[in-house]
């Protein structure tokens, strides 16, 4: 509303309720009734009950994109503006069961394109990249993640934090997570003496187990893992892979339109409006 008053496109005629007028006549005009909507446009404008489009679970969602978004960062401009559609809601365990078919398309795809990963991928950058995003998403979405689920992805970024070599390759990572104060008072308490090497590899065990509690990892380590910047490692390589799949393909219409299909072959999803499964399903 105030974009309108700054650009002098409106005047305000009331301000308690704010009633302005426009200066212009819109384009398009607001249609109360979705009868009279062409199927595109309803789609945008259907209202959408706050599921799992799969199995219709009311709690626990996650958002998913049905293109995926290491191909969908690489379409052009006009194929990015197409989004509404291809974003929908997943519970938690519809979201991996849609992850693990995912995973399996895209390795298929890469294959067709003979694209390898020793090829398109910065190992190093992947490497931290992939404990930093479990780190983020298991803080964010902390409250909707089962227990058994949250016991295994602790020990994987405690695998990880507690590798040798990654702490030889990534030592910034374990300077910034475990701070000389905290590994002091930590040895302390622990073996009654104090090392002069802040950041020693020996203490990392003792260390970590004051972020543990009951096998889970706790919001704090995984606030400073997931807030962590990468800086010393080169990022130009991320995600190439969907670039030079892009690269490959002829028709984009087509691929998308594959990927949306892909999604309702493979999840069934039992509760999408009518009119937004019609727009996925029809031939762009």
């Amino acid at each position: 509303m105030n974009w309108y008053f700054k650009k002098d496109l409106a005047v305000l005629i009331q301000e308690d309720p704010i009633i302005f007028k426009l200066k212009f006549e819109p384009r398009k005009k607001g249609v109360p009734d979705l009868k009279s909507l062409s199927d595109d446009t309803r789609s945008y404008t259907e209202l959408r009950e706050n599921c799992c489009v799969v199995c219709g679970q009311k709690e626990n969602f996650l958002r998913f994109h049905i293109i995926p978004l290491i191909f969908r960062n690489y379409f052009p401009t006009q194929f990015k503006s197409r989004s509404y559609e291809e974003v929908v809601i997943l519970c938690y365990e519809c979201n991996l069961k849609a992850l693990k078919l995912y995973d399996e398309k895209i390795v298929a795809l890469t294959k067709l394109y003979n694209i390898t990963d020793d090829s398109c991928d910065n190992k190093d950058y992947k490497n931290i990249q992939g404990v930093l995003l479990k780190a983020k998403s298991f803080l964010k979405n902390n409250d909707n993640i089962p227990e058994v689920r949250k016991i295994e992805m602790s020990r994987l970024i405690i695998s990880f934090l507690t590798n040798e070599e990654n702490y030889i390759k990534y030592r910034q990572l374990y300077k910034y997570i475990f701070d000389g104060k905290e590994i002091k008072e930590t040895i302390e308490c622990n073996k009654g003496t104090h090392s002069t090497d802040c950041i020693n590899f020996k203490n990392i065990n003792i260390i970590l187990k004051q972020y543990i509690k009951d096998e889970i990892i706790t919001k704090e380590l995984l606030l400073k893992i997931s807030t962590y910047k990468i800086s010393d490692i080169t990022k130009s390589d991320k995600n190439i892979k969907g670039k030079l799949v892009i690269d490959k393909v002829k028709d984009l219409n087509e691929f998308i339109r594959d990927w949306r299909l892909y999604f309702i072959d493979k999840m069934n999803p039992k509760y999408v409006p009518d009119e937004l499964l019609h727009h996925l399903q029809r031939k762009i």
